[in-house]
């Protein structure tokens, strides 16, 4: 089964209807990803990756082959293992993006920007949501064409104040160096390390990602030009 050949199946189902036992295990077979909206909250994804996640006004997800890529502010930073499993995840997978009442006539619109196909759920006849089948093969091979070379320009920004482009470096820098030390941490070597300076490393890593999350924010807010 290809991803064009489910869509078309799944065009015109009715909501909580869209997919039935036998469909989604063959829809895993072939490796595809089917994402659609639910009630008024929710983003569902089935198929080769099974999981949900809470979208009350829409929401913005990330996805690998395991599934959610959780949000850093729902790890539990006391938790080593659930630390280390983040930041082995952390900055792959693709965007999936569920966009309530996205266009007029549509309670859920979803998007992504890797090649998909998309169907169309009704409720009582009418649209409800325009939902997107794509390949778990595109998400892994977009994931891994999306990690930026060390000290690339920010996309989107042809020119900038000398003091922006500083801070476009400075994230760059500091993004590589948070590659090498995830990299680290889940290798051989961090696990032969005594308990405290684990832990240290850990926290290292939390702080760098925040440093990060904010000089991310701050080019953001730069004007394009």
């Amino acid at each position: 089964m290809e991803a064009k050949e489910l869509a078309m199946l799944l065009t015109g189902r009715e909501y909580r209807k869209e997919l039935d036992r036998t469909e989604e295990h063959q829809a895993k077979a072939a490796g595809l990803v089917v994402a659609f909206g639910a009630s008024d909250d929710l983003l569902e994804l089935r198929g080769a990756v099974h999981d949900e996640a809470g979208a009350w006004g829409g929401c913005r997800v990330r996805v690998d082959r395991a599934g959610l890529i959780p949000n850093f502010e729902d790890v539990d930073r006391d938790d080593e293992d659930e630390l280390r499993r983040y930041f082995k995840r952390e900055g792959g997978g693709i965007e999936i993006e569920a966009a309530w009442e996205g266009e007029p006539g549509y309670s859920w619109i979803i998007k992504t920007s890797i090649p998909h196909e998309t169907f169309e759920i009704v409720e009582d006849g009418e649209p409800y949501c325009r939902g997107i089948v794509c390949a778990l093969a595109d998400v892994i091979a977009q994931a891994a064409s999306q990690q930026p070379a060390p000290g690339a320009a920010h996309p989107g920004y042809s020119a900038m104040q000398p003091h922006q482009q500083r801070v476009v470096d400075e994230k760059a820098d500091l993004d590589e160096k948070r590659r090498r030390l995830r990299a680290f941490l889940i290798g051989d070597v961090f696990g032969n390390l005594d308990e405290a300076e684990q832990r240290r490393l850990q926290v290292q890593a939390v702080a760098m990602k925040v440093y990060s999350d904010i000089l991310g924010e701050r080019i953001a807010a730069f004007a394009p030009t």
